[in-house]
């Protein structure tokens, strides 16, 4: 509940952020020859009142892993959206890129110093550089119709110098973004600038000599390339570990469906057996292949990276649970299963702690196997192990009823609720031959080793 309240007012602020950034690339189309004190001016204050006022609200709902769990809240297009304003307002003023480190130092004095401050990455940097290059375009083409051939020259040269720094970051991004797309949007409309401003300059090229305002815009194209070089090699860097935490994490999920599997071969004569050999490739499990995963994720790579080993964590949940049930008709706790990866955690780090979120989708899948396992013990006669587990599954079931509402419809967990009850009602149909009914009232089960299920 109090994570979604976050999100909402996260969300509030993000809209906030979003149109008055806005507000300000319109303004800053007002300007031509006669206003341009007056416009920019009029710019800078709107731009100071979204950090002041909508940025500082933003910051004191996101703080420690805030950033990144709530990333998506904010960032689809405020975030975005400022960092193209903030470098559309400096071009018009100065002729130069403003540089992520640039908008980032004019945010930080918002922080609270005790505080880890909130940094603009270098993905939104570049998606908001992206947008950045429309607006000027349509610049360029306003420009014409006033006669300024100089100044729209200037910005093409501009757009040009951007595109070719983007093509050393693009091929590293997720073809989600739509970058590539982007680019050529950028080259086509460069194109049709230049045809626009045929009839006053023979060609918009790299080399033309008779811009006055030429050496403004370039003043800092060694610096721009020196930046977008760090970001390449941080694209390429973040990939490279994702590529490996999505290997560890299939890993994980692979060799937690064996712990499953295994436990699936429980009876009454080989109990002991398969038991000691679930728990022995779930301490595997843990030791190689967690530990593994362990070591790539650091600081906030936690959340930058959630959905890259999601699903393996939400498997061995599943796992590790499902094997306490079945030793001792107990339900691991979050904290317990995270106690058992703290050993793998080096003490000067913060260690890897599966979130409540991550807990609760495993809960949902442990059910199934759950109620697998209770149908498969019907046929073997094991009629009150059957009921234990149908008490057990309905107890869960009443837990997650507290949770499921506050959860994003993209789970899907209602309808997992609804299979949890069907299966239930299921298990109950075929038992019904041996008891009148799958009762809260069933007697233990020599297969566990408790009397109560907690």
């Amino acid at each position: 509940m109090y994570e979604n309240e976050k999100r909402e007012r996260v969300v509030k602020a993000s809209r906030d952020i979003t149109m008055n950034s806005k507000k300000v690339i319109f303004q800053v189309h007002r300007l031509s020859k006669d206003n341009k004190e007056e416009v920019l001016e009029k710019a800078w204050k709107d731009l100071e009142a979204v950090r002041e006022q909508h940025f500082a609200r933003l910051m004191k709902e996101l703080q420690g892993t805030d950033f990144w769990k709530l990333r998506r809240a904010y960032s689809q297009g405020s975030v975005q959206e400022y960092v193209e304003a903030a470098t559309f307002y400096k071009f018009c003023v100065f002729g130069t890129l403003s540089t992520l480190d640039e908008i980032n130092s004019t945010l930080l004095p918002l922080s609270d110093p005790s505080l880890e401050p909130l940094h603009i990455n270098i993905l939104d940097y570049i998606l908001g550089l992206a947008d950045l290059t429309g607006e000027l375009m349509r610049m360029a083409i306003g420009s014409l119709s006033d006669g300024e051939v100089e100044f729209k020259q200037r910005i093409c040269q501009f757009v040009r110098q951007i595109h070719r720094e983007l093509l050393l970051v693009v091929p590293q991004m997720n073809d989600s973004y739509d970058m590539k797309s982007k680019m050529e949007v950028m080259l086509q409309t460069c194109f049709s600038v230049h045809v626009r401003g045929s009839e006053y300059i023979p060609l918009l090229g790299d080399d033309a000599e008779d811009v006055p305002e030429r050496a403004m815009t370039m003043t800092t194209e060694s610096s721009v390339k020196d930046a977008f070089s760090l970001y390449a090699d941080y694209l390429n860097n973040f990939n490279e570990k994702r590529e490996r935490v999505v290997k560890a994490s299939r890993d994980i999920t692979m060799n937690s469906k064996k712990v499953i599997f295994q436990v699936h071969r429980l009876s009454k004569d080989n109990k002991e057996e398969v038991l000691e050999k679930a728990w022995k490739d779930l301490e595997a499990v843990r030791e190689q292949h967690f530990a593994r995963l362990m070591k790539e994720l650091q600081g906030t790579d936690f959340w930058k990276l959630r959905r890259a080993y999601s699903p393996g964590v939400q498997e061995y949940v599943e796992a590790a649970t499902f094997y306490k049930f079945c030793v001792f008709g107990t339900l691991s706790t979050l904290d317990e299963i995270n106690s058992t990866l703290l050993p793998l955690s080096d003490p000067s780090l913060e260690p890897l702690h599966i979130n409540i979120l991550d807990y609760i989708l495993g809960l949902a899948d442990l059910t199934g196997e759950l109620m697998r396992m209770a149908i498969g013990s019907l046929s073997d006669g094991e009629v009150e192990f059957a009921q234990r587990i149908c008490q057990f599954v309905r107890q869960i079931h009443r837990e997650l009823l507290l949770v499921v509402p506050q959860m994003n419809d993209s789970y899907d967990m209602k309808s997992k609720m609804e299979v949890m009850l069907q299966t239930c009602f299921s298990v109950h149909v075929r038992g019904s031959e041996y008891i009148p009914l799958l009762g809260d009232d069933a007697p233990t089960s020599f297969l566990l080793g408790g009397a109560d299920v907690e």
